[in-house]
């Protein structure tokens, strides 16, 4: 799904791919394998909006407020799934 087709409140599943940081030291084979691991990542949760070259989600409503964002940089997304639209 394209993220300008969201609405604010749809309920999503985005796949996105996180950073890597791991101390110590390695061989090329260690870091290899260590790269070919799956590391894609599911965050589900309310659209908020987009700022820039991010995408906003949250987690939880009360009245008014809404709380526990995740800020997504799009260059990470690998897909968007609507799980149910907004009323």
């Amino acid at each position: 799904m394209k993220i300008s087709k969201l609405k604010k409140g749809d309920i999503v599943l985005i796949t996105w791919i996180d950073s890597i940081a791991k101390g110590g030291w390695y061989s090329e084979r260690e870091i290899e394998d260590f790269i070919e691991c799956d590391k894609d990542c599911y965050t589900a949760g309310y659209f908020y909006r987009t700022i820039n070259q991010f995408i906003i989600l949250y987690m939880n409503t009360y009245g008014d407020e809404i709380g526990n964002l995740t800020i997504i940089p799009k260059t990470a997304i690998i897909n968007i799934k609507l799980l149910k639209r907004s009323k």
